[in-house]
């Protein structure tokens, strides 16, 4: 089943009387062509001296560039394969392959080689290989940004037999080297030779190889025998070098002292590369190029560089400039050491300048950029508590091209309702892109204690403002730590912010009747003037006001406080209707701000009672009886404005129900489940509204 899409133009044309053709076009979404790599595992055997095995494998990217949530209309893909250390056996071919890199990019198909080389130098047994294509998407600037992987190919080769090869000079049958091209250079000022001057020999018996001839160029050389007994280190040194300044290149063959192999010398031919210069101030620095980037988050980021310095004259060094950004920059014995300034201390943006060594009138430079990034952006700054479902989010950046996935560890902790408990969760979420939107309020939302009964309200208070703390860590696909903030103590309280903040309810107008409770909830951190109205009318008085505390309080009023009057109370206007002669029922529904909210209406319901009969397989004896129970709710005549009212009742996951019939001194109070489906009331035609409200008390009772 697809699960990746594009978006694609269609269009036909349709031809119309009296009109004539038209073109109708529209947008469908269709599946992106996805990876695809056949065969995807390989299982050769090779015997010493004898055949090498092919094998080739077809692999199919996936159209990344298209696909409707990319964020490139570039995509690179590159090569790669995984060998043990040492192991030299395999190599990656195909037509459209530079390197480790397929051209051009967004390309659709490609067929590569799996070329084995070097496999009698292999020890016997099971050699395994691992090739993933990595896909890249290249930004404005080209700059590659990891996206995805293919899946893997598993090679895992058999070596048998203790052969060797046998061939000409150009064949290496039974022998390999580090490297088949050696780039050397030579000073005849200082008559020193630098770069690939060691040549490692592999074999079942490396000391039997000998060179078939001297080296070019006049070279000298020097056989040593590395730890491994099946390694041989050639090391030359430039005695009888006599050549002008320029660039030479020449062949050198190796071969063994005796025959192996069906009367045949296994040989190896390498190709040394030989410059000739002449210069009394010459030295190298290697590299020359440095391109870092840091983030500024909690973790102190600091990235350090090493140069090689070939020295070969002996030169007094010196470094003569370097840019603001680093520090530490010094020479010691042939090493030029440096390191950045810390995030810390530098601003987000771009930086870039040179180290210059001098010898002399000679300088040569050591180029470095860097990119400092932001760390964490959060909404969360400057608000005393914020709800859970308003949507805040934590942009968390990808600081390295390298990084994987982050981990968000949320610490948090919630009372109410007479119970209270820690929580900690742990989330993971892959870099698909540069960086990740998350927004921790929906995952916070989950685990607010909710209430289950009437009496678990205590007094005025109904919960805490829930603190939770974010560690976020930054991981490469190795689990490495890169990166890490914490966001402490951010305050949170359920739902959205309610449309009459600071009191916790939507419905701004409403109506009550003689004898209707009102309640109203609201924070206890800053309470406003409008707040501390609504306590000054009530029986409690501005004295029964709690202040500065993180949490939730309700306030309970009476229909006399109002003297039966309009009233408003800190933005809710309230209505009053006549009285219903017969007492009123009042219902509070758990809102979206998880506290009870208030409704009333006419004390006039129904009750619907439902069995279920329990009786043996032959349906002759009967064992009992299952009773549900329900209630019906007229709701009286309701105002336009408390329509979505009533839809809260609906939606509400539950309603206690208070009943007080004239001359009882007792409430009922009965624990309900809303199970009304409709609400059909809404008609602009009419101002007359009211609707049945039916609830679940009991289900399936003995």
């Amino acid at each position: 089943m697809a699960t990746r899409f594009k978006v694609e133009r269609k269009c036909f044309i349709i031809d119309q009387i009296f009109v004539g053709p038209r073109e109708i076009c529209y947008d469908v979404k269709v599946p992106i062509r996805e990876w695809s790599v056949n065969p995807q595992s390989f299982r050769p055997k090779y015997t010493k001296g004898g055949d090498v095995p092919e094998a080739f494998t077809d692999i199919t990217f996936p159209e990344l560039s298209e696909w409707e949530h990319t964020r490139y209309t570039k995509v690179r893909y590159k090569i790669s394969a995984s060998l043990p250390t040492g192991e030299n056996w395999l190599r990656l071919s195909a037509g459209n392959l530079t390197g480790d890199i397929f051209t051009p990019d967004n390309l659709e198909s490609s067929r590569v080689h799996l070329v084995f080389q070097n496999l009698d130098a292999l020890d016997r047994g099971i050699h395994q290989a691992t090739v993933v294509v990595n896909a890249y998407g290249v930004d404005e600037h080209g700059d590659l940004h990891f996206i995805e992987n293919s899946p893997a190919i598993d090679i895992s080769l058999t070596v048998e037999g203790d052969g060797g090869g046998s061939g000409g000079y150009g064949i290496s049958t039974g022998a390999y080297t580090d490297k088949d091209v050696y780039n050397i250079r030579y000073n005849k000022s200082s008559e020193a030779l630098e770069g690939e001057k060691v040549i490692t020999i592999y074999n079942l018996r490396s000391q039997d190889f000998i060179p078939y001839a001297d080296p070019p160029f006049n070279l000298s050389f020097i056989k040593e025998e590395a730890l491994d007994p099946k390694r041989l280190l050639v090391t030359l040194i430039p005695e009888g070098i006599n050549l002008e300044v320029g660039s030479y290149s020449k062949a050198w063959i190796f071969k063994t002292r005796r025959k192996w192999f069906e009367g045949h010398h296994i040989n190896k031919i390498v190709t040394i590369n030989l410059e000739v210069i002449d210069d009394s101030n010459d030295f190298n620095l290697t590299p020359k190029n440095f391109d870092f980037q840091i983030s500024k988050s909690d973790v102190v980021d600091i990235q350090t560089g090493t140069v090689t310095i070939n020295n070969p004259n002996n030169l007094n060094l010196s470094i003569t400039a370097s840019p603001s950004f680093l520090e530490n920059v010094q020479i010691n014995d042939n090493f030029l050491t440096f390191n950045t300034k810390s995030s810390a201390s530098l601003n987000v943006g771009n930086y870039s300048g040179d180290i210059i060594v001098t010898a002399g009138n000679v300088n040569k430079k050591v180029s470095v950029s860097l990119q400092v990034i932001p760390g964490l952006q959060s909404d969360f700054t400057n608000k005393a508590y914020y709800f859970t479902l308003d949507g805040e989010k934590i942009i968390i950046p990808k600081t390295k091209s390298f990084s994987a996935y982050a981990k968000i560890t949320a610490n948090m902790y919630f009372k109410g309702y007479g119970e209270e408990h820690l929580e900690t969760q742990e989330y993971v979420y892959p870099f698909i892109s540069d960086s990740i939107e998350y927004r921790p309020g929906e995952d916070v939302q989950d685990f607010f204690i909710r209430i289950k009964d009437y009496y678990q309200q205590d007094g005025q208070y109904q919960y805490d403002l829930s603190p939770v703390s974010f560690l976020i860590q930054e991981y490469d696909a190795d689990d490495n730590l890169i990166s890490e903030n914490r966001l402490n103590n951010i305050f949170f309280a359920p739902g959205k912010t309610p449309k009459c903040f600071p009191v916790f309810t939507d419905f701004p107008i409403r109506r009550y009747y003689p004898g209707s409770t009102v309640s109203f909830a609201h924070d206890c951190i800053r309470p406003n003037n409008d707040i501390k109205a609504v306590y000054n009318l009530s029986n409690y008085g501005e004295g029964m006001l709690e202040k500065g505390k993180f949490q939730v309080n309700k306030i309970w009023l009476y229909s006399d406080n109002f003297n039966e009057q309009p009233a408003d109370l800190a933005g809710v206007e309230l209505i009053p209707f006549p009285d219903t002669g017969n007492g009123v029922i009042h219902i509070f529904f758990e809102n979206q701000n998880l506290v009870l909210d208030w409704f009333s209406c006419p004390n006039s319901f129904q009750k619907k009672f439902s069995f279920t009969h329990i009786f043996d397989d032959s349906n002759k004896t009967k064992f009992g009886s299952l009773e549900t129970e329900n209630i019906i709710i007229n709701t009286g005549w309701i105002l336009r404005e408390e329509i979505e009212l009533i839809n809260a009742i609906i939606k509400s996951r539950l309603c206690f129900i208070v009943i007080r019939r004239p001359n009882e001194d007792e409430d009922e109070i009965i624990t309900a489940k809303p199970i009304s489906k409709k609400n059909e009331i809404y008609d602009t035609n009419s101002s007359k509204f009211n609707i049945d409200l039916e609830f679940n008390i009991k289900t399936d009772e003995r």
